[in-house]
């Protein structure tokens, strides 16, 4: 069985918040809201009682965040089976996370979705606490990405930093130091997104 949570409100699925952008107060709102969205899936996905031996949950670019996010929540609702998070394309979010993830509201949602199994600010390193809280909910995980992806350090450059490539490789580091088991695959490239490829198989 696959359910697949489709990407629209541009929050990297954590989102709840409505922000208007740009000086024209005529311009629409944007509805940064991929948390309700997976929540709502969640709670389909519970009415469903069913009981599974094996769950995989992945992503690919942002999909990626968002499994990671949510992996906890999908590991409770099947407490018996194996879960395993396979990320892909979805190291280091931006240079700098904090006031992006307060945009989309995804301070509040983060905070929420941890409780007090992550550190007191849930905008303190959210990428490493969020691997942490996975694995505590009995998660497997691994991340798989290229060392020169070109759309994530498109992204960073952006956010005010050429150094994606050196905080990939910290994190990912970081991340085996916390995590036991924890697996990651950096392949040689600039490909962006190597799940719905051939010789990722």
């Amino acid at each position: 069985s696959v359910i697949v949570v489709p990407y629209c409100t541009g929050d990297v699925h954590i989102g709840d918040a409505s922000r208007r952008y740009g000086d024209d107060p005529s311009s629409r709102p944007v509805a940064h809201r991929g948390y309700r969205n997976v929540a709502a899936v969640l709670d389909w996905l519970a009415e469903q009682k069913r009981t599974l031996r094996n769950v995989v949950v992945t992503g690919t670019s942002a999909g990626s965040y968002g499994a990671l996010f949510h992996t906890p929540a999908i590991a409770n609702l099947f407490p018996s089976a194996k879960v395993v998070m396979l990320g892909d394309s979805g190291v280091p979010l931006l240079s700098d996370n904090r006031e992006v993830l307060r945009q989309w509201g995804a301070d509040d949602v983060l905070a929420g979705l941890w409780n007090q199994r992550a550190q007191a600010d849930p905008l303190d390193a959210p990428l490493r606490q969020a691997h942490l809280v996975a694995s505590q909910a009995g998660a497997r995980l691994a991340q798989i990405t290229t060392d020169r992806d070109s759309v994530q350090g498109a992204f960073y450059i952006v956010s005010g930093s050429p150094g994606w490539r050196s905080d990939t490789y910290t994190l990912l580091e970081e991340v085996r130091r916390l995590v036991p088991g924890f697996r990651s695959f950096v392949v040689e490239g600039a490909d962006h997104g190597l799940l719905p490829t051939d010789a990722f198989y």
